[in-house]
């Protein structure tokens, strides 16, 4: 038995382990050797969660594949205009929550990882068992929370505290976006309770019976039953003409903020590369 496992684990134990290096290289030095690095382990857990985005895709679109909702369709306004309504909608599978919440822990997680290396590199060592509790990456939706949480970073440099804090997510210049926000809220929300989803309406893709000068009215965008999908107006001297849409419907994250209307792998694959692209190269050069 122990050879067997020797001949299954030990492969991936020389992959995982870090070779003897010293000090210098381990909390900081980009000399090299496998921890030539400091910010690989942020690194794996980006990749992790992106294949658990992958595997959210899949699922999700299994899910979507089976038709869980029935649709009625009405004319309106002496048959002038046409509307489709969500009559009922199936329970979502639920281990589309279980999965997406594996992707938002590890892309959490790989902005934690950050702020403890960091913490290593100033003071040179591992940190305590104490320590070790108090690092984590800040994120704010407001920016008088920023004070308060504060303490989460004073293990690290002064300029790197000033990174985390242009990187909040309540500056105007990442509003808009709002990755991080969003990812701060469904984190927090899943260590809890599973997440809240819902089905989405996305672009109408093409018609069926399409007519020139019929013009599409804007509908919501989250579906719950009942809700209006799509709407359109029959240019004058046409009435009751038997159109129907082709709707791209997706599974969206209820507490995702800006992002509800979106499907929930389409945020958090933007949340990976936001991470990927604009934190992680802001936190390298520190360790230069």
């Amino acid at each position: 038995v122990r050879r067997a496992l020797d001949q299954v684990v030990h492969p991936q134990l020389l992959v995982i382990t870090p070779a003897p290096c010293k000090q210098g290289d381990q909390y900081g030095s980009s000399t090299g050797g496998p921890m030539s690095d400091p910010l690989a382990g942020s690194r794996l857990k980006l990749a992790r969660a992106e294949h658990h985005v992958g595997n959210l895709r899949d699922v999700t679109d299994r899910f979507l594949e089976t038709k869980p909702y029935r649709i009625r369709s009405e004319f309106e306004k002496d048959g002038s205009e046409k509307a489709w309504y969500l009559e009922s909608v199936d329970e979502i599978d639920p281990t589309i929550a279980l999965i997406a919440g594996d992707a938002i822990q590890n892309l959490r997680s790989s902005l934690d990882y950050i702020i403890y290396r960091l913490a290593e590199r100033k003071r040179r060592r591992p940190l305590t068992e104490k320590e070790a509790k108090h690092p984590q990456f800040v994120l704010c939706t407001a920016p008088a929370a920023f004070p308060n949480q504060q303490w989460h970073i004073e293990m690290i440099s002064k300029r790197a505290q000033a990174t985390v804090r242009a990187l909040q997510p309540h500056w105007p210049k990442w509003k808009r976006l709002n990755v991080l926000g969003t990812l701060a809220t469904l984190s927090d929300i899943d260590k809890h309770r599973r997440l809240s989803l819902l089905l989405a309406r996305g672009d109408v893709l093409g018609w069926e019976g399409s007519i020139p000068g019929m013009k599409v009215l804007d509908s919501s965008g989250t579906l719950k039953e009942g809700a209006e999908i799509c709407r359109v107006r029959f240019p004058k001297g046409h009435r009751y003409v038997d159109v129907n849409p082709h709707i791209a419907l997706s599974i969206a994250a209820a507490d995702a903020s800006g992002w509800a209307t979106q499907p929930l792998a389409n945020m958090l694959g933007m949340t990976i590369l936001y991470v990927r692209s604009i934190v992680l190269p802001r936190f390298d050069r520190l360790f230069r």
